[in-house]
């Protein structure tokens, strides 16, 4: 029996099928990468609009009317780079609210609202925001994981 090997006129025809296989492997991975974030961030809305009542998009949206970017830097929110307070990126996943409070839903939500009357002594001054926009900005802020 006679073996033909493949002479070097074959490898281009092979190295293209190589290349565009592997192209499409990489765009295959980088479109499942996009899809898993994007539910994880629709998990990550829905979890926090049960734990607090509130509507996350609406909190986004009452920290851009309250001003929260000129003292916090928040993630998701353009032009808020405040050095006041502390940035509030990640701050779902702290244990304490303003250094001592206990990290949950009601706390955060009147934290928000009265930092002075929980923390009289604390940098935050209490923010003219109804009840409500108090439980959609703790939403928004159970996002930031």
């Amino acid at each position: 029996m006679r073996t033909v090997a493949a002479g070097p006129s074959a490898w281009p025809a092979a190295l293209a099928m190589t290349m565009g296989l592997l192209v499409l492997a990489l765009l295959a991975g980088a479109v499942s990468l996009v899809v898993q974030k994007r539910q994880s961030n629709v998990e990550k809305t829905r979890a926090a609009a049960a734990m607090t009542g509130g509507d996350p998009q609406a909190g986004l949206t009452a920290m851009a009317r309250h001003g929260c970017g000129a003292c916090h830097q928040v993630p998701g929110l353009p032009q808020a780079d405040g050095r006041v307070g502390p940035s509030l990126d990640k701050v779902a996943t702290r244990a304490f609210i303003g250094g001592s409070l206990p990290n949950q839903p009601a706390a955060m939500a009147r934290f928000v609202a009265q930092p002075q009357h929980l923390q009289p002594q604390g940098g935050m001054p209490d923010m003219p925001v109804t009840p409500g926009e108090a439980r959609d900005i703790a939403a928004y802020l159970y996002t930031l994981r």
